[in-house]
Formats: C-alpha cells, sequence, structure tokens
C-alpha cells in the first residue's frame, strides 16, 4: 500500500445557521451520492459544548487504485462553529498484493512507469473530488465557494 497522492483542504465558518444532525444527514449523502462508502471512525460528544466526528471515505477505483478521503468535522454547538478538515489520499496497491516478494515489486514499478499518465489523472480527480466537497460544504455553510 502506497500513497501516491494528497490533496488537502480546511474550512472554519463561525455562527452556520445549519444544525450538526441536518449536516451530518447531508455530508453523508453527499458522499454516497459521488460513489463513495463512509465509515464513521470516531464521534465524540462533550456535554452540550461540542462534537467531533472523523468520517473515512472511500471510493475503489480498480484493483490497483483507491480514493480515501479522511474527513474531521468539529462542532461548537455555542458558538455554532464548525471547523472541517479535509485529507484526500489516492493509495495505489491497496490490497498489498505487489509487494510479495522482488520480482513483482519490479513488475509493479514497471507498471506504474507505463500508466503514469493513468495515474497522474486519477490524481487530477481525486483533487478534483476533494475541491468539490469543500465547495458543497462551504455551500452548505453559507460561506462563499468557487
Amino acid at each position: 500500500m502506497e500513497i501516491y497522492a494528497q490533496h488537502r483542504a480546511e474550512i472554519e465558518r463561525d455562527n452556520a445557521s445549519i444544525e450538526f444532525s441536518k449536516f451530518y444527514d447531508w455530508f453523508s449523502s453527499l458522499s454516497k451520492g459521488m460513489g463513495y462508502s463512509l465509515k464513521e471512525l470516531k464521534n465524540k460528544q462533550k456535554q452540550g459544548k461540542s462534537k467531533e466526528v472523523e468520517i473515512e471515505l472511500s471510493k475503489k477505483l480498480n484493483e490497483y487504485v483507491m480514493f480515501v478521503i479522511e474527513v474531521m468535522i468539529s462542532y461548537d454547538i455555542k458558538d455554532r462553529k464548525y471547523t472541517i478538515k479535509i485529507n484526500g489520499k489516492m493509495i495505489t496497491d491497496y490490497m498489498d498484493k505487489w509487494e510479495i516478494n522482488p520480482f513483482v515489486k519490479f513488475v509493479k514499478s514497471l507498471y506504474e512507469y507505463i500508466t503514469a499518465t493513468g495515474l497522474t489523472r486519477y490524481s487530477g480527480q481525486l483533487k478534483d473530488d476533494v475541491d468539490f466537497i469543500t465547495n458543497e460544504c462551504k455551500m452548505i455553510l453559507g460561506m462563499e465557494h468557487k
């Protein structure tokens, strides 16, 4: 398993008008609509003060390439402040099939050399997905977006 490309974004919004539960439901729907599987890694609440959720979105593009987008959403209930951190990763050989022995590892490097254009295209697609999620979050939070 190897991280081939990464793209990050961060959003902060004070005094947001959308409640956390509605935002979470909307975000879940957005992710699934983009073809991602959603896995909640952490859900922490501090007695009426704040909520923090860590989510992992994943999408297999083929048997060799997978996108994983880690999303951390913090919400301060009193100030209605959202902080959203998005970290998208393009992972190659996500099933570790190409690390069996030196010969297979060599074939992997040849494969990556030959398919470099395709991997670059996937990298651009990851950036587009992270940017899309970022802009949609800004829109639902009432912020200016691209």
